[in-house]
């Protein structure tokens, strides 16, 4: 198989054939038109540029506008800009090739490269059998330019030059194989023409790997080892990073000051007692944009679980950036910032990159603290969850006593089923004779026999209370599981709307075993009780403590005897919210502990009975998640009350709540020691 533009080695030669005629027949179609000043190939554009004015009239331009500063600060710049530019052109010209001419496999890619490169009048590839050209970071190409347009420029200019010429051939070279096999590549000359040597060669790899295989190839070839390393690795956009680092370099202090100082008052926010995560996103909203290059234009906001804080999202603005607010692998919403005129943009945009890597690191400290308050949420749960476990004893035997008595019932109504179809089907075989004018006495005896049998009076009686006991029953059941479900249900993470003498009685409901064999327990609410914006499920373990603990503390005074104690629980209405007052009649707690019960891990239990987390886990909801107040009164012997207000509105954002060893009002309720300050 015969090659005009290209030499390749034999497994190549049938992709480079074909590529031959698409290519020939792609510049084939050329149409010059002078009189428009125009060259077309396949319907583009092209331009006729001089050799010479691209290789050695282009450094000599540079080693002009240089002076007398260094000559090699000069070639470098021109090595620089040349080789930049013309790894760009491959890279362009090789997509447009692969889209129009349709080509898809890398080998078929590459194949079009050498041979467009000699119809557009750079040079004649010569690939080496050595080469092992793959998609991956083990690509390996070494390929002579016998007649390179750069090195015939040098040598024609009547001088040898001190170094491999051949800069444009290298960067175009390496552009269209870097779009071919979609890796980043780089090519080095490591002999020229104009330099002496007897041929134009290169070697192209990834950038990484090209140092090893330019020592490989110096100790495979020891005569040529000083020429093959004197070569210079081209170093794609060097002036171009060196500019973008002094000029990040200026900027560096000033941004990450910016950085420290927003991310210092974000803690401040986060860390602050009571804060509430929608504080936290209102608050953070407003200091962030500060931190901007352009703060007199700049605006944020958070978006999370699809609310907005801070300042409306920017749909218009001129300029928007936003980073993802991550909890637990899931984005939940973003940080967001926007400038709401436009401003003189940077090399990388509007937004300095500082600036894009403060907003995710601002968005990533949110969704861990999102993420923690969703922990906190699920250990509470936990919590509640373990409690309803503790309680499950008593909660089994509560619904096992009405079912044992519908079971029996439904077994009753059974049998009483089977006697009652007996006697109807004999008394219908007693009427269907007589109907037919057949009826003896034998039949009338037997239904009379039926019926004495089966006891039909008694039946009539005791049918239907069976089934109204059976329907009682099946309340009873029915009221308990929905208590259960009510109390254990997580809530969301808003507050809702919640009537609070429906929590109570559910509350009462699933934890009757603990205190219906010590205590009774008698409830007093405000049928007008209005709705209290709230977290049920937390004022629902609230309410459970304090029950636990009250039926623990009478069940030490009145131990196994016959005596009870009484635990009352009354709501009232205030002006500005709800009044919740839990009564025992315990023991009462000493004054000189009276200020710790609120302590977390204090107790007055006795080790393995109580963890001290109960009133801890009570205040901090109350005070701070509801900004209401908790207090207690006690009187050693006589008994204890707490009282716990909620407020009608949310101000839990100025953290508003109390506690207080008093209760709010100076409302002094008398009752015994609970005994105990946690569940």
């Amino acid at each position: 198989m015969s090659l005009k533009t290209v030499n390749v080695p034999a497994e190549l030669e049938p992709a480079f054939a074909k590529a031959e005629e698409a290519v020939a027949a792609y510049f084939g179609a050329r149409r010059d038109d002078p009189s428009r000043g125009t060259i077309e190939i396949h319907g583009e554009r092209y331009v006729l540029v001089r050799a010479a004015a691209l290789s050695v009239e282009f450094f000599g331009l540079v080693r002009t506008l240089y002076g007398t500063r260094s000559r090699q600060e000069a070639d470098d710049f021109a090595r620089n800009i040349l080789f930049d530019l013309a790894h760009l052109i491959g890279l362009s010209d090789a997509k447009r090739f692969h889209e129009t001419m349709g080509l898809a496999d890398p080998i078929e890619r590459l194949s079009a490269g050498p041979v467009h490169f000699a119809h557009a009048g750079w040079a004649f590839v010569d690939v080496s059998a050595d080469s092992r050209p793959t998609p991956d970071e083990n690509f390996y190409l070494l390929f002579d330019h016998p007649y390179s347009f750069e090195a015939a420029a040098w040598l024609a200019e009547g001088g040898a030059a001190g170094f491999p010429v051949c800069i444009m051939n290298a960067g175009y070279s390496s552009g269209w194989c870097e779009a071919s096999f979609g890796v980043p590549l780089v090519a080095s000359e490591i002999l020229c023409r104009a330099r002496g040597d007897d041929v134009c060669r290169f070697i192209m790899a990834p950038p990484d790997r090209i140092g090893e295989h330019l020592d490989r190839y110096a100790a495979d070839h020891p005569r040529l080892a000083d020429r093959v390393r004197a070569g210079d690795v081209p170093d794609l956009f060097a002036r171009k990073r060196i500019e973008e680092e002094l000029r990040r370099s200026e900027t560096a202090l000033r941004e990450r000051m910016k950085e420290l100082t927003c991310l210092c008052q974000l803690n401040r926010i986060v860390e602050r007692p009571g804060a509430t995560l929608e504080t936290i996103f209102e608050e953070a909203a407003r200091i962030i944009p500060a931190g901007w290059t352009h703060a007199e234009v700049a605006c944020a906001h958070v978006s999370f679980n699809g609310r907005f804080y801070g300042d409306p999202p920017c749909h218009a603005g001129h300029a928007n950036l936003r980073a993802d607010i991550v909890v637990r692998g899931i984005a939940r919403g973003y940080v967001g910032v926007c400038y709401r005129e436009p401003r003189p943009e940077a090399d990388e945009g509007p937004f300095l990159e500082e600036e894009r890597a403060l907003l995710n690191t601002l968005a990533g400290r949110l969704g861990a603290v999102a993420e923690r308050r969703a922990l906190q949420a699920d250990l509470a749960q936990a919590q509640k969850l373990e409690s309803i476990g503790q309680l499950a004893a008593g909660i089994a035997h509560e619904i096992n006593t009405p079912t044992q008595f519908v079971g029996d019932n439904v077994r009753f109504l059974q049998d009483a089923f089977a006697d009652l179809a007996r006697l109807a089907k004999t008394q219908a075989a007693a009427i269907a004779a007589a109907r037919d004018g057949a009826a003896g006495a034998d039949l009338m005896e037997r239904a009379c026999a039926v019926a004495r049998d089966v006891d039909l009076p008694y039946l009539l009686d005791e049918v239907p209370q069976a089934i109204e006991q059976s329907l009682d029953g099946l309340d009873r059941i029915t009221k308990i599981v929905r208590a259960m479900k009510t109390f254990s249900h997580p809530g969301t993470e808003e507050k809702t709307p919640t009537d609070v003498n429906a929590a109570i009685e559910s509350t009462v409901t699933v934890s009757r075993n603990e205190w219906k064999y010590v205590a009774d327990l008698a409830t007093d609410l405000d049928p007008d009780l209005p709705p209290i914006p709230c977290h049920p499920g937390d004022l629902n373990q609230v309410f459970l403590n304090l029950i636990v603990n009250a039926a623990h503390a009478i069940g030490d005074v009145v131990g196994d005897g016959a005596a009870r104690g009484a635990i009352t629980i009354r709501t009232r209405a205030l002006e500005d919210g709800v009044e919740i007052v839990v009564t025992d009649t315990g023991a009462g707690i000493p004054e000189h502990v009276r200020e710790k019960i609120f302590d977390p891990f204090f107790t007055t239990k006795e080790v393995g009975k109580g963890t001290g987390q109960g009133l801890a886990i009570a205040r901090s909801v109350v005070v701070e998640k509801h900004g209401g107040a908790i207090a207690v009164d006690s009187e050693p012997g006589r008994g204890t009350t707490f009282t716990i207000r909620l407020p009608l509105a949310d101000e839990t954002a100025g953290n508003t709540g109390a506690t207080s060893a008093e209760p709010p009002g100076g409302a002094a309720q008398v009752a015994c020691n609970m005994g105990e300050t946690g569940p």
